[in-house]
């Protein structure tokens, strides 16, 4: 009954494939919800002085930073930030430790091999007596494992209390890129597992199996940028598959619904390998004689 409700749904709608895969998610929301936040929170006492003398000036508190001099001086803040070419929020907390406002700037950067990369962002605030304020800004990546930093120019009385990095929340290709071991169950007979290669021009590819064998994946994905729903039509063999999942909020899992061409529901499951990438039947084949992707388990 259920299901009949759900294709009743499906094939009343006139939209997008995307659309229509979220209509799937929505009437089976526990395998598509999201989960695992992504943001970090690291004490301000992490940031550092931009030279030995400077330090002698600064406090490193519980509190985090501060600067205790009569003068303002630049300070950098490094940020830990999960490796991929995702869209970031970096932010700077900081406290107002006096009763008289104050301001702040911080430049946001990026850096790979010894050179700072483009697109670097800069954020001010007036902070009030004893309050504080979050200076944010969103930078895109442009290499996968770059590292990043504020540097902040530290008025007397103003301290760093945290720096925090978050996913900005905006999905693109950039947030799917690269690979992913794939769990596609049978119902209660079994299931089967394999690696997917999620491109960046919108297409996927990658491998499924068991121990009888093992089958190609060729298709093709879209991604929400305000949903993060991710959005597939693939092939595994001589089967078509359409599904759609939402995206964990820390970028490592998709948790979707799938449909294939004799109508079948199939939850799937992806889990992110890294900066891995799947080399072909031969990474395959590895992957199959070390039993971890490929286990021969079948139920009654």
């Amino acid at each position: 009954m259920i299901i009949n409700s759900i294709m009743i749904k499906i094939e009343s709608i006139q939209e997008t494939d995307l659309m229509r895969l979220l209509v799937i998610c929505l009437f089976l929301l526990p395998l598509c919800s999201q989960h695992a936040r992504a943001e970090t929170a690291v004490p301000g006492s992490n940031c550092m002085a931009i030279t030995p003398g400077q330090a002698n000036l600064m406090e490193w508190r519980e509190q985090g930073l501060k600067n205790s001099s009569s003068t303002d001086y630049w300070i950098i803040c490094p940020f830990e930030r999960p490796a991929g070419r995702s869209e970031v929020e970096l932010t700077v907390r900081a406290v107002n430790e006096t009763d008289e406002p104050l301001g702040l700037s911080c430049n946001f950067r990026e850096f790979f091999g010894g050179k700072q990369q483009p697109g670097g962002k800069s954020a001010t605030a007036d902070i009030s007596g004893g309050a504080y304020e979050n200076l944010s800004v969103r930078l895109q990546p442009k290499e996968y494992d770059s590292v990043m930093n504020a540097t902040c120019k530290l008025s007397k009385g103003i301290a760093v209390e945290a720096t925090k990095v978050d996913f900005s929340h905006v999905c693109s290709e950039y947030s799917v890129q690269g690979d992913w071991a794939v769990t596609l169950p049978y119902g209660n007979i079994g299931y089967e597992q394999g690696i997917l290669e999620v491109n960046l021009d919108g297409t996927v590819s990658g491998y499924l199996g068991n121990g009888s064998g093992i089958k190609d994946i060729v298709g093709t994905y879209q991604v929400d940028a305000e949903t993060c729903i991710f959005g597939t039509v693939f092939t595994v063999g001589e089967v078509n598959f359409e599904g759609a999942g939402f995206l964990s909020e820390d970028q490592q899992t998709v948790e979707a619904v799938t449909v294939n061409s004799s109508g079948y529901f199939n939850n799937l499951t992806l889990i992110r390998v890294g900066g891995a990438r799947a080399k072909g039947a031969e990474n395959a084949n590895v992957i199959n004689e070390q039993t971890i992707l490929f286990p021969s388990h079948y139920g009654d």
